[in-house]
Order: C-alpha cells, then structure tokens, then sequence
C-alpha cells in the first residue's frame, strides 16, 4: 500500500486504509466459508462412508461367527460317528435354533434319539480289513441254522451252509 492510497480522516487524526482492501478482505471470508462448507461435506461423507464399513464388519463377524459353530457342529458330528451328514445336521441346527442347548449337547441327543443316523460300534476281535462280517469260529452248527431260519438273513444262511460244508 502506497501514502498516495491513503485517506486523511476529517477529524484529522485517523488514517482510513482505502476501500479496495475490504471487498478484497470479504471475499477472503467468503472463501474462508466455502472451503469450510466444503470440509464439512467431506466430513459428512467420510462418516457416512465409515458408518457404511463398521456395518459391513458387523456383518462379516456374525458371518464368521455362524460358519465357525456350523464347523464345529459338523466336526463333532464327524466324531460321533455320523452316516448321513447332511441329514444330521439338518436336524442338530434345528435343536440348536430351539435353544438351551449346546452343541455337544445336542450331538449327544441326537445320538439318543436318532441312532440310526451313527454307526454303531463294532468290536474288531478277529475282524480284517478285507472281511464284510467276521465268521465266528465258536459257532456251532445249530446255532447258524436257528439264526438262518430266524432272521432270514442271507448272510446267516451262507454262513450256516459254509459250517456245514466244512
């Protein structure tokens, strides 16, 4: 700012900067303004944006909670032995979906309740890995014949005629 800019004040004492300086200082204000409405839309954004992620998270851990208890549920099933997986777990989620129980909980009364979904244990005394049924050697005779005629089996009729061929 130059002396020839300035204007002498009528009281004599003051000096008044000119009136250029002003608008100029107004128009600074106003950008001043609108670069701050402008941070504020972004703030406004970027918490929206973040609000969007946090409910995403929330999802994809309940998700994950979900696949880690079906796991679990299928891995125990596995353990007890079950024949017809899916069957079994459709019906261990059903009994975890009434409530009160847990999962090894529900396992176990699925065993009670419905056996035939397990296999049943087998003694392995003389059984090879190659053999559908191991013969039994104490046997005797009658006793095939009996369960042959009882059952109705074709397998204890094959094994009543291979004891009396023998």
């Amino acid at each position: 700012m130059q002396i020839d800019d300035l204007e002498i004040g009528e009281a004599g004492g003051g000096v008044i900067p000119p009136r250029g300086n002003e608008d100029e200082q107004a128009d600074d204000r106003d950008d001043a303004l609108q670069d701050d409405r402008g941070c504020d839309e972004a703030i406004d954004e970027l918490e929206e944006q973040l609000e969007i992620a946090q409910s995403r998270i929330e999802e994809l851990e309940r998700q994950l909670s979900a696949e880690s208890a079906r796991s679990d549920l299928e891995r125990q099933l596995v353990e007890a032995g079950a024949v017809d997986l899916e069957t079994a777990m459709v019906l261990a989620e059903r009994k975890l979906a009434e409530g009160g129980m847990g999962v090894a909980e529900t396992v176990e009364s699925l065993k009670n309740t419905k056996g035939f979904l397990f296999r049943r244990p087998v003694s392995l005394s003389g059984a090879s890995a190659l053999a559908g049924t191991p013969m039994r050697s104490r046997d005797s005779l009658e006793d095939l014949a009996r369960q042959a005629q009882e059952t109705g089996d074709r397998r204890a009729v094959l094994r009543y005629l291979r004891k009396r061929r023998a």
